[in-house]
């Protein structure tokens, strides 16, 4: 599972990735999902977090799950970023001219 930049630290959900990590390496996958879910109840408008969650679930075959998480990641950055159309950069971050 890959950990996508946030804003700022949060050392909870650190931990709670750090354990989803430990908890898939274990093939521990439902456990691990659910701490993902928990970490992004805690932090609603981080789309990593959703990301990680849409990860997880196409990794298990739940297609339907990864793209509800891929929209709703989608959702969660597009309602705390301006216009996109408007942006100098795309949604990675990457300047365009």
């Amino acid at each position: 599972m890959n950990q996508l930049t946030r804003n700022g630290p949060n050392p909870t959900i650190d931990r709670l990735q750090r354990e989803a990590s430990e908890a898939w390496e274990n093939l521990e996958y439902q456990k691990g999902i659910h701490l993902i879910e928990r970490a992004a109840r805690k932090e609603p408008g981080n789309p990593s977090l959703l990301l990680n969650l849409a990860q997880a679930y196409a990794q298990r075959y739940d297609f339907a799950a990864a793209e509800r998480y891929i929209e709703k990641a989608g959702e969660t950055f597009l309602g705390s970023h301006p216009d996109p159309r408007k942006s100098r950069t795309n949604v990675f971050g990457v300047g365009i001219r």
